[in-house]
């Protein structure tokens, strides 16, 4: 600008694209969409919202409502045999054990290319 240059940092931007072939989950209720989550979202839920520690998954369930976050809770454990709860010292946060956060680890490499770099970092260094 003005004859002067200006270093910035690179920055990564994620774009999507509207599918009209999804037009249809815009009539579902989103409470609806959480009890019947199917494998791929839950996988895409876990890596976009979520945090992979040493001791398991974290989930951040901030802007859900407390019917929605109940809603969803049931609906791990009876489709996917995971079982979750809200961290007592910050309700924004659903928390999973160590046994059960493996349980994702396996539904999300099933469902999602092992290569990409979000798998290695949030799943795969682990198992190394």
């Amino acid at each position: 600008i003005n004859g002067h240059s200006f270093h910035a940092q690179g920055s990564y931007v994620f774009l999507t694209k509207r599918l009209d072939d999804i037009d249809s989950l815009r009539q579902i209720s989103f409470p609806k969409i959480l009890s019947e989550i199917t494998p791929l979202q839950l996988s895409l839920f876990f890596l976009d919202d979520g945090f992979r520690g040493r001791s398991g998954w974290e989930l951040c369930v901030a802007s859900y409502s407390p019917e929605e976050k109940n809603i969803f809770i049931n609906a791990l454990s009876q489709k996917y045999g995971v079982l979750a709860y809200l961290r007592k010292s910050d309700l924004r946060y659903l928390v999973l054990r160590q046994f059960d956060s493996e349980k994702i680890d396996d539904i999300i490499l099933k469902n999602i290319p092992n290569d990409l770099d979000i798998i290695r970092h949030k799943i795969l260094k682990r198992k190394d």
